[in-house]
């Protein structure tokens, strides 16, 4: 029997990464074509991947600086440049993030200026991308608010109420309910105000809504 001193025991270690080292060796040497095109094929991916991404980021930059002048003319009520630097980012970077802002810009300049088809047609492409978040139930409610403007008190109520049924657990589900019922109170439909303050009260009892709802009930003689 050969005893393997601890020497003995290293010394075969290095001559296994030796002899592994020779195999990997010989198999580069006889297949260098495939293994140097794998290796650059890799290279070529990742490269692409960064070129990609610095691409995306770059144009998200740029569109968030033609949002800035975009605000800048807002804030002068320059209109009709905000609304043409709004168009531009919704077209040329229609895949951003700033292209929903664009949207919800385009809805409320459009409304101020009595341009109601124009308006609701912003405020559905915003709603199209999505219904989440702030941007979601700004559109949404943007769209309601169009229908308000125009009289058409019953529609805008249809809207809030969409959004409140679609969003459920939205934080700004109580205020779409709250906006429904007071649109059909103004309509005169009182029966679904009620209706709707009620479902307010029940669904979402620890809403800020809730206390308006219960003085609209009161108001209204619907309330304890």
């Amino acid at each position: 029997m050969t005893l393997h001193t601890p020497g003995r025991r290293q010394d075969l270690k290095d001559d296994e990464l030796v002899s592994s080292f020779l195999k990997t060796w010989t198999y580069v040497q006889e297949n260098s074509a495939k293994v140097f095109a794998g290796i650059a094929a890799v290279a070529g991916l990742v490269f692409l991947g960064v070129f990609l991404q610095n691409q995306a980021t770059q144009k998200e930059l740029a569109a968030i600086d033609l949002l800035g002048d975009v605000q800048l003319h807002v804030l002068n009520n320059e209109n009709g440049e905000a609304i043409l630097g709004a168009e531009r980012i919704v077209d040329q970077y229609k895949d951003s993030q700033t292209a929903d802002q664009a949207l919800l810009i385009l809805g409320n300049l459009y409304f101020d200026l009595n341009r109601t088809p124009e308006a609701q047609e912003a405020f559905r492409k915003r709603l199209a991308r999505g219904h989440d978040g702030p941007g979601g139930f700004a559109a949404w409610s943007g769209l309601a608010t169009t229908y308000e403007q125009a009289g058409n008190l019953a529609e805008a109520a249809g809207e809030y109420l969409k959004y409140a049924e679609s969003q459920p657990g939205s934080a700004f589900a109580p205020m779409a309910l709250s906006e429904a019922a007071r649109c059909y109170r103004l309509a005169g439909y009182t029966a679904q105000s009620a209706q709707i303050y009620n479902r307010l009260i029940n669904t979402h009892p620890l809403s800020t809504a809730r206390q308006t709802a219960e003085n609209e009930l009161k108001l209204m003689g619907e309330g304890s």
